[in-house]
């Protein structure tokens, strides 16, 4: 019996490629595709940029910028030592001239613990690295971050020389 119906094998073997190939080549409906997957809504606006920079003086850490490409910069970071728990820092980007150019304090919400900090990261819409006309790297930044406190502050220059507190006025 089983001899009888062997040359409907091929057959059936070439049915089931044909439904395989056709379920496979027909796209499944928006509303079942992952929103992973969907591309084209948000055009690319900018290069995917960063900056990442290491504290390794006093305030121990470190403080990443990624430029996103629909534009706005996430930041986020950690640092283990060199803060007083108590006190108030301001955190900023200064300009050539050592002058305030963008303040990230109000984005950060920076929570001191043990003198250091809990892992910290936001997103600035308003801030871009090199995309637009407001970007930071077209305003002759040197991409320092300042902490100030009471006469001291901890920068990051793009040239790569951190420090550690200085004594003083703040200028920030």
């Amino acid at each position: 019996m089983i001899r009888k119906h062997t040359y409907l094998t091929p057959y059936a073997i070439l049915l089931i490629f044909y439904f395989l190939t056709t379920s496979l080549a027909i796209p499944a409906p928006i509303t079942e595709r992952s929103h992973l997957l969907k591309r084209g809504e948000n055009e690319k606006k900018c290069p995917c940029t960063y900056i990442h920079s290491e504290f390794d003086g006093v305030y121990k850490g470190e403080i990443t910028l990624i430029q996103e490409e629909n534009g706005g910069t996430s930041i986020f970071g950690l640092f283990s030592k060199g803060f007083e728990d108590d006190d108030e820092y301001t955190f900023y980007i200064l300009d050539d001239y050592g002058k305030p150019f963008h303040d990230m304090t109000k984005y950060l919400n920076i929570k001191f613990v043990n003198g250091g900090t809990e892992p910290f990261s936001a997103k600035i819409p308003d801030l871009n690295i090199d995309c637009g006309d407001d970007n930071i790297l077209s305003k002759h930044v040197s991409l320092e971050k300042r902490a100030c406190k009471a006469g001291d502050k901890v920068a990051i220059n793009k040239k790569g020389s951190n420090t550690g507190p200085t004594t003083g006025k703040p200028t920030c």
